[in-house]
């Protein structure tokens, strides 16, 4: 228990959780959702399960929706500029 509670979790804290990114063997860096448990298998004895998923396409997809979203946003700014010219000229 000692072993697990002031080694194995504290390091798998600091080298996953802290930057939630895990390192592949190239170097690249890979964000991940990591979900730890600890099970009791037998008398003073434990398991620590790690699960990580990988989160790089989510991440992909989140930033070419935040691109699309300026994008439109950008349009939708001319637009409303035409438009006001359009309605000042149709008012002369």
């Amino acid at each position: 228990m000692k072993f697990r509670t002031e080694v194995i979790v504290p390091e798998a804290l600091r080298n996953v959780l802290a930057g939630r990114c895990v390192s592949d063997r190239t170097g690249t860096e890979i964000p991940v959702w990591q979900t730890m448990v600890a099970t009791a298998t037998g008398p003073g004895a434990e398991l620590l399960t790690s699960i990580l998923r990988d989160l790089r396409e989510q991440k992909t997809v989140e930033s070419r929706l935040r691109e699309s979203e300026a994008a439109l946003r950008a349009l939708n700014s001319q637009l409303q500029d035409r438009a006001a010219v359009c309605a000042a000229w149709h008012t002369i």
